[in-house]
């Protein structure tokens, strides 16, 4: 008896020594990770895409609290694709954001969303990993996990929804552009307040991110179209 409660603290203390080292480790790859991209934004601004998202600590912090969760749940191989997910997602941001922004009118960045794709994808490959190995997850050990997907795809959305704020405002701007250069041919000029009617013919749905985004950048298009006609 006395043998075997010495056998189970020392595999209890094994255990919580694996459990110590991991996060130790993680904490120090995420914490690198958070200051080299806090310290290139803060010194250099936009030299790389999701600026904004990979120089905020709120990021890397969710994603070392997760790292937790899954540390303390002795989820080696989810903390290993977690970790993978984070820095590839980095580079798929990059890859995207190159493509996007260079076919961009408006030089539109929506790199952001590359991010909690490459982090979901990930997460499910080592889900499926440790499940074939081990077959056992509790109910709590489920919940957190879809609790985790399920911040990630908001996370998504709100990217997506932005994304396609881009598209209608990059509509609205072409379509303001071109209406300043027929107006300017025949000498008229048109109050570019009322866009209702213009916003309707591009078939976007009332309070939609397109449709927001198509108001915002309308008269923009339209100020830009009589500059260059004017200097023109």
């Amino acid at each position: 008896m006395d043998l075997m409660q010495l056998m189970k603290k020392k595999i209890l203390s094994q255990n919580m020594k694996e459990v110590l080292l991991c996060l130790i480790w993680y904490s120090l790859l995420l914490g690198i990770c958070n200051t080299i991209f806090y310290v290139v934004y803060l010194k250099c601004g936009y030299v790389f895409y999701s600026a904004l998202t990979l120089a905020n600590y709120r990021f890397w912090l969710f994603n070392w609290i997760i790292c937790c969760v899954f540390a303390i749940s002795g989820r080696k191989r989810l903390i290993r694709w977690m970790a993978v997910g984070c820095i590839a997602s980095v580079f798929m941001a990059q890859i995207f954001g190159f493509f996007t922004v260079r076919q961009s009118v408006l030089k539109f960045d929506d790199s952001d969303m590359a991010i909690p794709f490459g982090i979901i994808i990930c997460l499910i490959i080592g889900f499926i990993l440790d499940w074939r190995k081990n077959r056992r997850f509790g109910k709590i050990e489920y919940f957190c996990f879809l609790l985790v997907v399920l911040a990630y795809l908001i996370m998504e959305m709100h990217f997506v929804d932005m994304m396609r704020m881009h598209t209608g405002a990059e509509r609205g701007y072409l379509a303001g552009y071109e209406q300043a250069i027929r107006d300017a041919e025949i000498g008229r000029h048109i109050d570019v307040s009322d866009r209702s009617e213009k916003v309707a013919q591009e078939g976007f749905r009332s309070g939609s991110p397109e449709w927001s985004g198509y108001l915002q950048y309308y008269s923009s298009g339209y100020s830009t179209g009589q500059q260059d006609t004017q200097n023109n």
